[in-house]
C-alpha cells in the first residue's frame, strides 16, 4: 500500500514528473475538440489533438523506461501510472463520443472495463499483493492508444472502414487483458 512518505520522497524523481505531466496534458485533447471552431479550424485543431495525444500516450512508455533505465521504479509510479492512463483513455473518450455518437458504444465497453481493472488492482493493493500492469494491459493501451488517434484525426472517424476494423481489434484485446486480471489479482490462492 502507497503511504504518503512514499509520496513525498518519490514526487520529485523525472519518471514521476513525466507522469504527473501526463495527467494535466490528458485534457488537452478532449477540450480542445469540444470548442465549437469553424469547419478549417476544426480539421487543424482534430490534428493537433491527434498529435497532443499521441504525444501524451507516448510519455506512458517514456516514464516506466526511464523509472527501469534509471532505477527509479516506486511505489507512487506504480500507483500513479495505471490510474493517469486511465483518466487519460476516460476522458478523452468522454470527448470523442461528444462529437461521434458511434464511439458511445466503444466508449462504455472500455471505461466498464478500465474501472473495473482500477477496481481489482485496488483491492489487490489492499490485501497486499504487489498489483502491477500486466502485458496484456500494455498491449492494450498501445491499441487502444492507437484507435483513439486515428479517432482524433479528420478522416472520417467511425465511418472509415479502417478505424472501425481497429476499434473491433482493440475491443476484443481489452477483453482479453480482462480476462488475464482478473485470472491473476481479482481471486485469492487459498494454499
Amino acid at each position: 500500500m502507497i503511504t504518503f512518505r512514499d509520496v513525498r520522497r518519490d514526487w520529485a524523481k523525472l519518471p514521476n514528473r513525466i507522469t504527473l505531466l501526463r495527467l494535466v496534458m490528458s485534457f488537452v485533447p478532449g477540450s480542445l475538440i469540444l470548442i465549437d471552431w469553424d469547419y478549417d479550424s476544426m480539421i487543424l485543431i482534430r490534428w493537433v489533438a491527434a498529435i497532443i495525444f499521441a504525444a501524451v500516450s507516448f510519455t506512458d512508455y517514456l516514464d516506466g523506461y526511464l523509472a527501469r533505465k534509471y532505477n527509479q521504479v516506486t511505489k507512487l509510479g506504480q500507483f500513479l501510472d495505471p490510474v493517469v492512463d486511465k483518466v487519460l483513455c476516460v476522458v478523452n473518450l468522454i470527448a470523442l463520443s461528444l462529437r461521434d455518437p458511434l464511439v458511445w458504444i466503444f466508449a462504455v465497453f472500455i471505461v466498464i472495463r478500465e474501472l473495473s481493472v482500477a477496481w481489482i488492482l485496488f483491492q489487490a493493493n489492499r490485501r497486499g499483493q504487489e498489483a502491477a500492469v500486466i502485458y496484456s494491459g500494455k498491449v492494450k493501451t498501445a491499441v487502444v492508444a492507437l484507435v483513439m488517434t486515428m479517432l482524433f484525426l479528420p478522416i472520417g472517424g467511425t465511418s472509415n472502414v479502417c478505424v472501425l476494423d481497429l476499434i473491433v481489434i482493440a475491443t476484443a484485446i481489452s477483453i482479453i487483458s480482462w480476462f488475464h486480471y482478473v485470472r491473476k489479482y481479482a481471486y485469492v490462492q487459498v494454499e
